[in-house]
C-alpha cells in the first residue's frame, strides 16, 4: 500500500468511517494517503424534528473534520447535494469523475449497489454513480471540458465495493478497532451509544463488527473487482 492512493466515495458523513474505517486506518497505516468525497450535506440525519437542518449540515461537517484527523484521512471533498436526495444521473456522475480525475486513486472504494435489502437511496445511488464515474474519468473523449481544465483521464486500477452482501476480500481489522472507535466518537450526532461511554461503546462496536469467516477476528468486507491488466480484462470477458 505504501506510495498508494485510495479514495472513498460515501453518500453521508460517518458512511466511510463506519463501513470502512478500520480498512482505512489499516491502508494509512501502510503508507496510503486516503481522501474522501461525500456526496450530500447531511442535513436531515436526525431523531428529532427540533433540528435546523443547515445547523445539523453544518455540525456534520464539522464532525467530520475531526473524525478524518482521528484517522489520518487527508481531505474530504462536500459535494453537497440534499441529504437523502441524491439524484441519480450525468451530473452526480460527473461531479464524481471530477474527483476521481483530481485525486487519481489507484483504488476505488464505495458501496455495493447492488446489496438486496437496501434500506437508504442514497446508498444506492452513491454506489452505482461511483462506478459509472469510474468508466468515464478512464475515456479520454468523456467530459473534454475536464480535460481543458488540467484532469486528464485516470484509469483506476481496484474497485472495492463496501456494505456488500457478495464479498470476496476481507481485511483483517481487529488490530484497528480502537482506531476506528475514536474515529466514530466525532460522530456523536449519529453514534450517541458509541460516543456516551469509552468502554461501553469500545465493546459495543466490537459486537457490531463483522468477523472474518475463517479467522474469526474483526475484519471488514469488500467485493474486490479489478479493472486494469489482465485482470480486469479477465473480469470485463465474465461479465
Amino acid at each position: 500500500m505504501k506510495n498508494q492512493r485510495v479514495l472513498v466515495v460515501a453518500a453521508h458523513p460517518d458512511d466511510a468511517d463506519f463501513y470502512c474505517g478500520g480498512a482505512v486506518a489499516y491502508w494509512i497505516s501502510k503508507g496510503a494517503a486516503v481522501d474522501y468525497v461525500i456526496c450530500t450535506d447531511g442535513a436531515i440525519g436526525a431523531d428529532s424534528a427540533d433540528v435546523v437542518p443547515a445547523e445539523l449540515a453544518a455540525l456534520r461537517k464539522k464532525e467530520q473534520s475531526d473524525a478524518n484527523a482521528a484517522l489520518g484521512v487527508r481531505q474530504t471533498v462536500w459535494l453537497d447535494y440534499p441529504d437523502f436526495s441524491l439524484p441519480a444521473g450525468e451530473k452526480l456522475r460527473k461531479d464524481i469523475a471530477r474527483q476521481i480525475r483530481r485525486f487519481k486513486p489507484h483504488i476505488l472504494a464505495t458501496f455495493d449497489p447492488w446489496l438486496r435489502y437496501e434500506l437508504h437511496p442514497d446508498h444506492t445511488v452513491a454506489g452505482r454513480e461511483t462506478i459509472y464515474a469510474r468508466l468515464a474519468a478512464r475515456l479520454p473523449l468523456r467530459y473534454p471540458d475536464l480535460n481543458d481544465e488540467g484532469l486528464l483521464s485516470w484509469p483506476v486500477e481496484r474497485l472495492l465495493l463496501f456494505k456488500t452482501d457478495n464479498p470476496n476480500t476481507w481485511i483483517d481489522t481487529e488490530d484497528f478497532i480502537e482506531t476506528k472507535f475514536n474515529t466514530l466518537k466525532c460522530h456523536a450526532s449519529q453514534f450517541k451509544e458509541l460516543a456516551s461511554d469509552d468502554t461501553v461503546g469500545l465493546s459495543l462496536l466490537k459486537q457490531l463488527s463483522k468477523r472474518h469467516p475463517e479467522t474469526g477476528r474483526i475484519a471488514e468486507p469488500f467485493r474486490n473487482i479489478p479493472l486494469e491488466g489482465l485482470e480486469g480484462l479477465m473480469n470485463y470477458i465474465s461479465l
